[in-house]
């Protein structure tokens, strides 16, 4: 039977990773993304140039994610010790607090000029470049959304089990690209979408301050406070 603390964990992942794709540099992006794939798809289907690129998204997602738990495995982040608990806590409203400044200070030029590296680098036409490209925006998140990543890895490193974590970064990864699948798919019109706005930053906001609420309940775990 699912524990309790693994099912809130898992819908606590899912709806960080929607928040993400709602973050004010990815949902604006989305049309653009879209048209992208379909010149990509070079004559193929287009929905095949949407399902690859997800594919190569998580994929990459899921390696990232079993990394992430097997080290937390090896340095035995999966103890219930305080002295995983606190730093694990302190790290994630860390990453809340830089998630909530909207970039990583200092870095957001060397980031945006790496993300162009790589996207040249994956600008192969037809499915394969479509796979490709899923990759690199797994492997090159948005200054804005790898902290919230980051505080996802995170939680995974304490996983009970390798299988846990994978489900999780599963659950991580439908979360985040179904907004861009329900688009591509034609599923929902993407011009029916709202427009960007104000509202952007309020929803990136929402997803800072899970990242903060989860290290304070961390934190509060070797006080007996849960």
């Amino acid at each position: 039977m699912l524990s309790a603390v693994f099912l809130t964990r898992a819908f606590g992942v899912f709806g960080t990773g929607v928040l993400a794709s709602l973050s004010p540099c990815v949902y604006p992006m989305l049309p653009i993304t879209l048209g992208f794939i379909g010149k990509q798809a070079d004559g193929r289907s287009r929905n095949a140039a949407i399902w690859f690129y997800t594919l190569g998204q998580s994929l990459a997602l899921f390696a990232i994610g079993i990394i992430a738990v097997q080290l937390g495995e090896t340095l035995g982040f999966s103890s219930q010790s305080a002295w995983v608990q606190v730093p694990i806590g302190l790290l994630l409203i860390g990453l809340g607090l830089v998630s909530w400044m909207g970039k990583l200070p200092g870095l957001a030029s060397r980031w945006n000029h790496l993300s162009n590296t790589v996207t040249d680098g994956a600008s192969k036409r037809g499915l394969a470049g479509a796979f490709l490209l899923g990759v690199s925006a797994a492997l090159v998140a948005s200054p804005c959304t790898s902290p919230i990543l980051g505080g996802v890895l995170a939680l995974l490193s304490t996983s009970s089990s390798l299988f846990e974590g994978m489900v999780l970064m599963f659950l991580y990864s439908a979360g985040f690209s179904l907004l861009f699948l329900f688009a591509g798919l034609g599923v929902l019109k993407a011009s029916r979408f709202p427009r960007s706005g104000p509202w952007l930053a309020r929803v990136h906001g929402l997803s800072s301050l899970l990242l903060v609420g989860a290290g304070l309940y961390y934190l509060s775990q070797p006080l007996g406070l849960w």
